[in-house]
Order: C-alpha cells, then sequence, then structure tokens
C-alpha cells in the first residue's frame, strides 16, 4: 500500500489539488495474510478484507498520511506554500528542508489555494518549488523524564541531553482556559521558605503573583530562592526574550544542584 501521489511537472505552479500523500509501507507490518492462513478454522481473506485490516492497524498506530505542497514564493519574513488543499488550518505547522535540515514555521494566513507561513527562522537558503510538508497543530506530551531538561518553544530539547520521551496524553499548545467555576478555592496555605514572603505577604496552593522590580535589584535570587522551597516537586520556569548566552548562567543561578525537578522553556 505504498503509494505517492506527486505533481506531474513540478515547474508548473500547483494548484489546490496537487497534493503529496505519504502512506506506511507494507514491511513495516505484520503480515495478515500469513498468520490468517495458519489459523486452519479461519476462512481466507478476500483482497478487500486484508485492505481494511492493513488501514484499521495503520490508522491505530498513528497518522499514516502527510499532505504537502510546494514553496511558491519566498520574503524576508514569510513565504507561501501551494497544493496543501482544504487540510489547513490557522496555527498549523509547516516544514521545509533546507541543506538537509527541516525548519518549521506557522500559517499565519490561508486563501483559496495558497497558505502564507511564518517561518521560526530564516530560510536564505530554501529555493521555490521546495515540498512543504503540513505538520498539523503544535503538540506537547510532557512526561515525568522532562524534569532536569531545557527545552526551547517548540518543545524541542537544546540541553545536549538526547531526545525527550514522550508521555501518554497530548496537549495543544492553544488551549481553552477551565471554565471558571471549575476552578478550585484558593485556600490552602503555600510554605515557599522565604520567610520574609511566608510572614508578610503569605501565597496560597494556585495563586498567582508578579514580582515587578528594576534590573540588578534581586529578582533573580528571590527566583533562585522560592525554587529551593520545599513545598514545590515540580518547577517550570519560561525564559522568553533572555538573550542565549545568559540562559546556562540564569539556570544554574537559579536552580544550582535542584535542577533534576525542574523544567526551563527558552524562547526568544
Amino acid at each position: 500500500m505504498n503509494t505517492t501521489l506527486e505533481q506531474t511537472n513540478p515547474s508548473e505552479t500547483p494548484t489546490t489539488t496537487d497534493t503529496v500523500i505519504r502512506s506506511v509501507s507494507e514491511e513495516s507490518l505484520p503480515d495478515l495474510k500469513t498468520s490468517t492462513a495458519s489459523k486452519k478454522t479461519s476462512p481466507p481473506q478476500t483482497a478487500l478484507q486484508r485492505l481494511v485490516a492493513y488501514c484499521d492497524l495503520i490508522s491505530r498506530s498513528g497518522e499514516f498520511t502527510q499532505v504537502a505542497g510546494n514553496v511558491t514564493e519566498i520574503g524576508a519574513t514569510h513565504y507561501t506554500v501551494a497544493g496543501l488543499g482544504t487540510r489547513a488550518r490557522l496555527g498549523d505547522i509547516v516544514t521545509v528542508t533546507c541543506d538537509g535540515r527541516e525548519k518549521s514555521g506557522e500559517i499565519i494566513r490561508l486563501q483559496p489555494g495558497i497558505a502564507t507561513v511564518k517561518p521560526f527562522e530564516t530560510l536564505q537558503t530554501a529555493r521555490l518549488g521546495e515540498e512543504a510538508w503540513l505538520k498539523g497543530q503544535l503538540t506537547l506530551r510532557p512526561h515525568e523524564n522532562w524534569k532536569g531538561r531545557t527545552l526551547n518553544a517548540l518543545g524541542e530539547p537544546i540541553d545536549h541531553q538526547g531526545r525527550l520521551q514522550q508521555g501518554t496524553k497530548s496537549y495543544e499548545r492553544d488551549r481553552p482556559p477551565p471554565p471558571p467555576f471549575d476552578l478550585g478555592k484558593i485556600s490552602k496555605p503555600l510554605k515557599t521558605g522565604v520567610r520574609v514572603i511566608d510572614l508578610f505577604t503569605p501565597l496560597s496552593t494556585g495563586q498567582r503573583i508578579g514580582i515587578f522590580a528594576g534590573s540588578g535589584v534581586g529578582k533573580s535570587s528571590l527566583l533562585s530562592m522560592l525554587a529551593h522551597g520545599k513545598s514545590f516537586d515540580t518547577i517550570v520556569l519560561a525564559l522568553v526574550g533572555e538573550r542565549g548566552r545568559e540562559v546556562g548562567h540564569f539556570l544554574e543561578d537559579v536552580f544550582g544542584d535542584d535542577g533534576h525537578c525542574s523544567l526551563a522553556f527558552a524562547a526568544k
């Protein structure tokens, strides 16, 4: 069932019907015909029944098709892709391979037959006609083993400690907030370990607070003190707009030797 539908003339501008569909090869699936024939009591399967069984196995193992178009225009801040059909949605992730490296972007505008993509990094080496693959919405599958790791804004590891183990439950990046009446009351006190906070501004579980101050007056030191509190079993730190060269020093100052219970996101 290894099927590939491609444009007959790559030099022509693709239309809305020009898509590429990749499917899982039969070699990666168990031989249903052989296993069925080994059971003497089972009647032989027809070709249609075997095809249905293959499709059922593939669908239960994950997505088995991917839609692709072609890059038709490249600008300094965006590029356009034709041929994604009607599957593309605002916010979907699109990937383009440049110099053997896959680069991602987000769909920010849709027109009939055309999708405008904002890349997450520059595409200086991209060429017109390159295949652009539709990946769907950005999702995260967090796992307990993520503690002690540092990820980028896309949930990819940047700490050179190998690949991430994926959890069983998937979460979309843009999710609606929980209904107001489903939220619990803020009533359980939370001991931070910072005496001045526990005494003058006590906190409770589920509460949100802000720390506002000028540069060089101790915000990072206060975060470090809070991060070492015994009341927290998991700490998630988002470094948004932090200078790249300062990320490592900041994490070392904040977490120190307790980084095994933390998860840091560094986003430009």
